[in-house]
């Protein structure tokens, strides 16, 4: 559980400083907030395969997340996305998990991406193709 953990704060780790960075730099431009959260997935997803982390992380990276948009939902504030005041209590949870599961892919497509290039190694080893 320990490692899942730790896993888990350095996929975090790696998403929150690519967005922020990202966003520090392009603070002004029309489409910073777009873009900063295209290089926070992709340096995420970088870190997993870099490190080596568990694909089981993203569970509690999902988990994690999806309880702190929970609790922001019924506090009735707007942490995690801006356009939820219009939205009822179930289509802000519905909102969450959405993204929940959009944070935690980067460690799923990592994950994915080594499999199959393994797969690729292996298969080429075996020369079937």
């Amino acid at each position: 559980m320990r490692h899942l953990l730790v896993d888990s704060l350095y996929a975090s780790a790696a998403w929150f400083f690519g967005y922020g960075v990202t966003f520090y730099i392009s603070n002004g431009s029309s489409n910073s907030g777009n873009y900063s959260i295209l290089v926070g997935w992709w340096f995420a997803a970088y870190v997993v395969a870099v490190l080596n982390l568990r694909g089981t992380s993203a569970i509690l990276m999902v988990v994690i997340y999806f309880l702190l948009i929970t609790i922001a939902a019924f506090w009735g504030k707007a942490w995690f996305y801006h356009d939820v005041d219009n939205l009822s209590l179930g289509g802000r949870l519905v909102v969450g998990l959405l993204q929940a599961v959009f944070f935690g892919s980067p460690v799923i497509f990592s994950g994915l991406v080594l499999r199959f290039l393994r797969l690729c190694v292996f298969l080429r080893q075996k020369r079937v193709f």
